[in-house]
């Protein structure tokens, strides 16, 4: 049973207000002291007392100095924890990557044993350059529910893997385990910028969305939200004669004559294959634009989101499928914003990371 907490003591509204000065400098960007302030609804004195506290942990900096019309010049402040760590881990078919932010299996008890690996190797070396990491967050191609459990997914086969348990033993941090969509649209938040409605699409093995929508992730009924690939693209695909899946890796995996069972039916393949001589694979391509061109559209029209990010996909290949989706989408007004993801090939990992932070007081980053 959870218990009620009992009355505020001194050290306990001083570790609240800390925690609310942090809160306020990492979502809102650099401030001066009196816009803290402001922004927290301390008084001036508790503020002042505070942020000197935190600048002599590391856990803010001073940045620019603010020109003064009477006495002593005022500085800006930003969050900073320097010294501090957190890991983000990126599951996929070929095993495991990780970033710390400031390995090739088949089975996929082989991709957990790299997984499980890759987080220790982390942990270490982040002993080695700091303080140590905090916490942990790992991204998953597969539906993840809000206890850490694997669904089936196309790519790996961990279908009922506590992934979450598994790495909070492994490496004796609090852990936050995401669909790998989730993760990509988490990194594009930044201090200073949190926006309501957010979408972001991937683009590599399979077709994920990830959607923010007042300022909250959305994960439906049974974490399967945004799972995109599951998209019957095809007319046929409805019909009682249908033979055919209208998914999008049945499509593309029909086109390439790449046996789902061997290998993940992947866009990127098809990127790939569209740049080779004779451009054979032309009016497929298209075709497949067209079905992301109809999800982005459809996105639009549910959400409305107020930009639709793109990202996990080869950069050589950027500019031309953002440019054949633009002009797909040129009648719908007003014109939809389409980006390329700020963090590019580590935004998913930056983006778990990111969501690891949430596990932990922000103090002790």
């Amino acid at each position: 049973m959870t218990q009620r907490p009992g009355p505020a003591t001194q050290s306990t509204a001083l570790a609240s207000n800390r925690r609310l000065i942090l809160n306020v400098l990492r979502c809102k960007g650099e401030m001066t002291r009196q816009e803290i302030c402001d922004a927290s609804g301390l008084s001036p004195a508790a503020t002042a007392r505070i942020t000197s506290a935190l600048e002599g942990e590391r856990l803010i900096e001073r940045t620019t100095k603010v020109t003064s019309t009477g006495g002593r010049p005022a500085w800006r402040y930003r969050f900073t924890a320097e010294g501090r760590f957190l890991i983000g881990l990126r599951v996929r078919r070929n095993g495991c990557r990780g970033i710390l932010l400031k390995v090739e299996s088949v089975t996929g008890e082989e991709i957990l044993e790299a997984t499980k690996e890759c987080a220790r190797l982390l942990v270490q070396k982040g002993k080695e350059l700091g303080m140590g990491p905090v916490s942990v967050g790992v991204s998953v191609p597969a539906p993840v529910d809000k206890e850490g459990f694997v669904s089936k997914g196309r790519e790996i086969d961990w279908s009922g893997v506590a992934i979450r348990e598994i790495l909070e033993e492994v490496t004796g941090l609090p852990v936050h385990a995401e669909n790998d969509a989730n993760a990509l649209v988490c990194s594009e938040l930044y201090p200073g910028y949190a926006p309501d409605s957010l979408a972001a699409l991937i683009l590599d093995h399979g077709i994920g969305l990830g959607m923010l929508c007042n300022g909250t992730l959305v994960r439906g009924a049974n974490s399967r939200a945004g799972e995109m690939q599951h998209f019957n693209a095809f007319m046929r695909a409805f019909t009682p004669e249908a033979e055919v899946d209208g998914g999008i890796p049945y499509f593309v995996s029909n086109l390439l004559a790449i046996d789902l069972q061997d290998e993940v039916a992947a866009p990127i393949r098809l990127w790939k294959r569209s740049v080779e001589p004779g451009d054979k694979w032309g009016r497929d391509l298209s075709q497949l634009l067209d079905i992301l061109a109809a999800m982005i559209e459809a996105t639009i029209t549910l959400m409305d989101p107020e930009r639709i990010v793109l990202g996990d996909f080869h950069p050589d290949h950027q500019e031309r499928i953002i440019s054949d989706i633009r002009s797909r989408l040129n009648h719908i007004l007003p014109e939809p914003r389409l980006d390329i993801s700020r963090k590019g090939a580590d935004a998913v990992l930056f983006g778990a990371a990111m969501l690891a932070s949430q596990l932990v007081d922000l103090q002790s980053i």
